[in-house]
């Protein structure tokens, strides 16, 4: 592993130590070895340094791509079928992206880091990585940031009154989908916090990100944060900036906005600094806008779980979703747009 990867969050030995106040007898099937210098070693023999002070983690958090479920919600067919759309939005089980969701996920995550560098002067790249349960957002941190080593789905921050499949489910999903770069997909805290998976709550997710930060504290001071990158969902987005700003903004899929927070001894503080909370991409932000999808921007869904897109028929472009307005003649298609 590269020398940047030695230390803070990577380290999932170094996380399972950090929470053991959380998660009690999980700590004993970790194996870790006190070092002579009183450092920790975790099993990939990367070096934990003590806790210290005043630290700064700075947390870009971004909404998942476009999913199947969008396509129904947003791209629902004309008529007496948009109800039916609407209403089967919410019945997609664990909606993976579609393929114009995939295509537009790995166009924004240069434009996000491109962005964050015109904003900062210097280069914005995660040394961390985390998404929701949800299998959307482990897609999407696949895709917009396919440089990280790990993704580690986290708990408390899945959308609101969902419920993920169950591990091995997503397991073969992601091993179908993306063959390889599954395994960048890290499953420990997804097993320890199983019955959290489908929470969302913004303040217990500050507690289990502090939990999971102290290694790092007194590491990183303001002017050297450690950047953190959460793929979460629009609900749990919208409760946060309504808590910390009290603004209801709704943010669109791959957008992001930046928060940063002070490491104290008993909590993560937010510095509720100038550009925090607002939208980083916005209008640079790579949509797709139209109110229609052909066959391949979603062909995904179809052999993910046919039956949760509705009624179908088979065309010359492939299998079609009666719920989704297709394109008229000469029309093009997300996946194919320039």
């Amino acid at each position: 592993r590269a020398a940047s990867m030695a230390m803070g969050l990577r380290s999932v030995a170094a996380l399972v130590l950090l929470t053991c106040a959380s998660c009690g007898s999980h700590c004993s099937q970790r194996t870790l070895r006190r070092g002579l210098d009183g450092e920790l070693s975790g099993k990939h023999g990367h070096m934990i340094r003590h806790a210290g002070q005043d630290s700064v983690l700075d947390v870009v958090y971004v909404r998942h791509g476009h999913a199947c479920h969008n396509a129904l919600k947003y791209q629902g067919a004309s008529g007496w079928r948009w109800i039916q759309a609407k209403v089967q939005s919410r019945n997609v089980p664990d909606a993976p992206l579609t393929d114009c969701g995939k295509r537009l996920s790995k166009e924004n995550g240069p434009q996000l880091m491109q962005a964050l560098l015109d904003k900062l002067g210097r280069a914005w790249d995660p040394q961390f990585v985390g998404t929701s349960f949800m299998l959307r957002a482990i897609e999407t941190g696949l895709y917009m940031f396919p440089d990280t080593e790990r993704v580690y789905p986290l708990p408390y921050i899945n959308e609101i009154g969902e419920t993920p499949a169950s591990i091995p489910e997503q397991g073969t999903a992601l091993r179908t989908l993306h063959n390889e770069s599954a395994d960048k997909v890290d499953w420990t805290f997804a097993e320890m916090y199983e019955a959290q998976r489908a929470h969302s709550d913004y303040d217990r997710f500050l507690a289990f990100l502090h939990n999971i930060s102290e290694n790092v504290r007194g590491q990183h001071a303001p002017d050297d944060p450690y950047r953190v990158v959460i793929v979460t969902h629009s609900g749990f987005l919208t409760a946060m900036l309504k808590k910390e700003f009290g603004v209801h903004r709704k943010l669109n899929n791959n957008d992001a906005v930046r928060m940063r927070y002070r490491v104290r001894k008993n909590k993560l503080e937010a510095t509720r600094e100038e550009g925090d909370g607002e939208k980083i991409l916005g209008p640079q932000l790579e949509r797709w806008t139209a109110k229609y999808l052909c066959c391949n921007d979603y062909k995904r869904c179809m052999a993910h779980r046919a039956d949760s897109m509705g009624p179908a028929e088979d065309t010359q472009d492939g299998r079609a979703s009666l719920l989704i307005e297709g394109p008229k003649p000469q029309q093009p298609c997300c996946t194919s747009a320039p």
